[in-house]
């Protein structure tokens, strides 16, 4: 390899792509099952409440007050995502470390909604968001049951 086709990362982006790909390589290793963004719905509410939402690193997002933005290939700027409810206060609070679930408590306080009510929507939101794979869960979730 070139030093011209070296990829300079930062030393914590190194390690966490490292610490990545062994836990990969440890989870087929073991043969155990890989979650994907379009698994989430699938996925019961006592899984999805503990989901960290996080953005995508690589996805340049333009946040606003009614919707999520984008640049077309073209360079225009278009709504791609249109808030609606209480919406804007759940993204506000992604990759804060809060999960669905106190993100949709937070909400439902403060709009005086019920807290199912409010969790349903931000569970919505979430897979939506992820299925444009704008984010992603923190961590996987795990139960620590069938160890």
């Amino acid at each position: 390899m070139h030093d011209s086709e070296r990829i300079n990362v930062g030393r914590r982006a190194f390690w966490r792509q490292l610490a990545g790909m062994v836990i990969n390589i440890g989870d087929h290793s073991r043969e155990e099952p890989q979650l994907f963004l379009d698994d989430i719905p699938k996925l019961p509410d006592a899984v999805v409440k503990e989901m960290i939402p996080v953005w995508m690193e690589d996805v340049a997002l333009d946040i606003r007050e009614d919707g999520i933005y984008r640049q077309s290939p073209q360079g225009e700027l278009y709504r791609a995502h249109e808030f609606c409810g209480r919406e804007k206060d759940m993204v506000d609070q992604y990759s804060s470390g809060k999960n669905l679930c106190a993100i949709a408590d937070d909400v439902a306080q403060a709009a005086g909604l019920p807290r199912h009510e409010a969790f349903t929507a931000a569970r919505r939101l979430f897979e939506k968001l992820c299925e444009h794979g704008w984010c992603h869960p923190a961590a996987a979730h795990f139960d620590g049951e069938g160890e």
